[in-house]
C-alpha cells in the first residue's frame, strides 16, 4: 500500500509469520507517519489495543523506494497491530487525519507482495503471488476474497502460464474439478480484482488524445503471443482455465473485476480478459485498449483480424450469472464475446474489428440481454455466430464503420431485437446506412435473421413518398426498419410476407420491420400506401 506523509493506512498483512499477532487472527498493520513533532498521531486509542513487535522485522521490501521496515521505523515511521474488531472504532477525525483506508481480512493488496505500479517495474510476479494467496485464504475463510490494485500502472511482462490449464500472464487459480464429468466441487470462492482508488475504470481513449492512457489502476500487458493462436489457447492478460471439456467441467468460481483497465500492444497479439471456463463472472467496471498507433494522435486504429478479444464471457453451459455493468474496449480483434445468460448495463466498443459478437454452439441457448451499447467505428458491429443465437439490445448507437452492421453468420438464424440509433440527422440517413446506399458498405445487414431491427431516429406515421412497387412476384424488404401497414389497392393475386402467403387480393397487412413483402399480380401494377408504426 502507498505509504503517504500525513495519511493512514490499514491493510491486511500476512508476511510476518513469527509475529505474535497472525493473518488467522485478522490482525491488520497500520503504518502511520509521525507529525513534524516526532510523535505518533496515536495516543487517542487505547494502548492495550496495540501491539509493537520487538526487534522491528526487517528485509520485507515496501513500495517507497524499496525501502525496508527498519528505515521507515528509523525515519519516522511507526507501525502497529490492530485488531479486527478495533479496526471498526478507528475515527480518522479523532487521530487528526482524512485520508483513512481500511482493508479487511479478505483483502489483498498487491503492493504488500513487491508491487511496485511504476509502469516499468514488471510486476506479474508479485501480482500472481497475491492471488494466489487470496484465492486460498479464500477457500478455507468463506469463500470471498480481492486482490486490491492502487490506482498505478503495473507493468506485466511476464510471459502467459499454463499450469491453471489456461494461457494466461496473471493466470486465474481455479477451483479443481472432479474426475467425474459434471461432479464439480461444490466449494464456490467469489473473488477477483479490484481498484478502491477510483470509482469507474472503464474509460476510453478521446478522439484527440495526444499523449498515452494513463488513468486508474492499469495492468500494461507488453506480451506478444504471435500472430497465431498459440497452442496452449489464446493468451491473454487476465485468464482462467481453457478446460479441454467445457460444460463437463469448469472453474467454479464467481471471477470479479472491479475498476480495473488493461493495456494491450498495438496490433495486439494477447487478449484482455478470459473468463470463458468460469462457472460464474461479474464484470463491474473495466476496460482494455491497446496502445494508440505509433505517431498518429487519439485512439488505435482498426486492427487487422486475427485471434485476440477485449472480453469474453462465460461459455454455455455453465451457470446463469454472466454480468457486466460497465466495459469498454478498443483496437482488438473483438471487442466482446458473449454466449448465453449475457446482461449487460453498458458497452462501449470502438475501433474493434468486431466490436460486439455473440456466439452459441446450443441449439437452444439462452438469452443475452444489453440494454446500451455504444459501438463505433469498426469493420463489423454486430455479428451473431454458431448454430443459433439470441441477442436483444435495448439500444444499439452506432456510428458505422468500414464493413456491415449487423452479421446473422449462424447456422439457424438468429432471434431477437436490436433498437438502433445513431449520429445522423433523420431517420433517412440510418436507413441508408441500413439498406446499404452509397457511401455506406453494400452489404450492411448480412445473413438471414430472425432478429427485429429497428431504427430509432425513423419516426413514425405515414411515408408520404411510398416506395414504387415491385415487378410481379419479387420479394420487396421493408426499407424502414420499424414495423409498417401496407394497404394493398388495385388487382392482386396473392400478398405474402416474409414468404408465407397473407392475402388473395387486395388487403392491409403488416409488414414488420426487416421482413419482405411480396405482391402477385397481372397487368398493371397496383398501389400501395405505407405508415409506420
Amino acid at each position: 500500500m502507498t505509504l503517504t506523509t500525513g495519511g493512514l493506512r490499514f491493510f491486511a498483512d500476512n508476511s510476518h509469520g513469527g509475529d505474535p499477532l497472525t493473518w488467522e487472527a485478522q490482525r491488520l498493520l497500520c503504518w502511520q507517519k509521525a507529525n513534524p513533532s516526532g510523535v505518533v498521531n496515536s495516543v487517542s486509542y487505547p494502548q492495550n489495543g496495540w501491539e509493537v513487535p520487538n526487534p522491528i522485522p526487517a528485509g520485507l521490501v515496501m513500495q517507497d523506494g524499496g525501502t525496508d521496515y527498519s528505515t521507515l521505523a528509523n525515519s519516522g515511521w511507526q507501525y502497529f497491530f490492530l485488531n479486527a474488531s478495533q479496526v471498526s472504532t478507528v475515527d480518522p477525525n479523532t487521530c487528526g487525519k482524512s485520508n483513512v483506508q481500511v482493508l479487511k481480512p479478505w483483502q489483498f493488496p498487491v503492493s504488500a507482495y513487491g508491487a511496485v505500479g511504476d509502469g516499468d517495474h514488471d510486476d506479474t510476479a508479485a501480482i500472481n503471488a497475491c492471488h494466489a494467496d487470496a484465492f486460498a485464504y479464500a477457500g478455507s475463510h468463506g469463500g470471498v476474497y480481492s486482490v486490491v490494485l492502487d490506482a498505478l500502472t503495473y507493468h506485466i511482462a511476464g510471459a502467459p502460464s499454463t499450469s491453471h490449464q489456461g494461457n494466461a500472464q496473471l493466470p486465474w487459480p481455479y477451483v479443481t474439478a472432479d474426475s467425474a464429468p459434471g461432479a464439480d466441487t461444490g466449494l464456490k470462492i467469489g473473488g477477483g480484482f479490484w481498484c478502491p482508488s477510483v470509482p469507474d475504470q472503464s474509460m476510453l481513449y478521446h478522439w484527440l488524445q495526444k499523449v498515452p492512457q494513463n488513468a486508474g489502476a492499469v495492468l500494461k500487458s507488453t506480451y506478444d503471443a504471435g500472430n497465431s493462436i498459440p497452442g496452449a489457447g489464446e493468451a491473454s492478460v487476465i485468464g482462467g482455465p481453457t478446460l479441454s471439456s467445457p460444460p463437463a467441467h469448469w472453474s467454479n468460481v464467481l471471477a470479479t473485476i472491479d475498476n480495473v483497465q488493461i493495456s494491450v500492444p498495438n496490433e495486439p497479439n494477447v487478449c484482455g480478459i478470459d473468463l470463458r471456463c468460469f462457472g460464474q463472472a461479474y464484470v463491474k467496471s473495466a476496460g482494455v485498449l491497446a496502445a494508440q498507433t505509433p505517431g498518429v494522435n487519439g485512439p488505435p486504429n482498426i486492427p487487422s483480424p486475427k485471434w485476440a478479444f477485449g472480453l469474453a464471457m462465460p461459455y454455455p453451459a455453465n451457470n446463469a450469472r454472466c454480468d457486466i455493468d460497465y466495459f469498454s474496449c478498443e483496437g482488438l480483434t473483438y471487442g466482446l464475446i458473449g454466449y448465453e445468460h449475457l446482461s449487460v448495463k453498458s458497452l462501449r466498443l470502438v475501433n474493434n474489428y468486431t466490436n460486439l459478437i455473440v456466439w452459441s454452439n446450443q441449439s437452444t441457448p439462452h438469452q443475452n440481454l444489453i440494454e446500451y451499447a455504444c459501438l463505433e467505428n469498426a469493420h463489423t458491429l454486430i455479428e451473431t455466430a454458431g448454430s443459433t443465437g439470441k441477442l436483444i439490445i435495448l439500444m444499439a448507437d452506432i456510428e458505422w464503420g468500414t464493413g456491415p452492421i449487423f452479421v446473422d453468420a449462424c447456422s439457424t438464424p438468429a432471434h431477437g431485437e436490436i433498437t438502433i440509433g445513431s449520429n445522423g440527422t433523420d431517420g433517412q440517413s440510418l436507413n441508408d446506412a441500413l439498406n446499404g446506399k452509397s457511401p455506406f458498405a453494400a452489404n450492411a445487414i448480412q445473413g438471414t435473421t430472425a432478429i427485429r431491427l429497428i431504427n430509432s431516429d425513423q419516426a413514425a406515421g405515414p411515408i408520404a413518398s411510398p416506395p414504387a412497387v415491385p415487378a410481379t412476384a419479387t420479394p420487396f424488404k421493408n426499407p424502414f426498419y420499424r414495423d409498417a401497414t401496407v394497404i394493398v389497392s388495385g388487382t392482386v393475386t396473392g400478398i405474402s410476407v416474409n414468404g408465407t402467403q397473407v392475402a388473395t387480393a387486395a388487403a392491409t397487412v403488416t409488414v414488420p420491420t426487416n421482413q419482405t413483402i411480396t405482391l402477385t399480380y397481372s397487368g398493371a401494377a397496383p398501389s400501395w400506401s405505407w405508415t409506420l408504426t
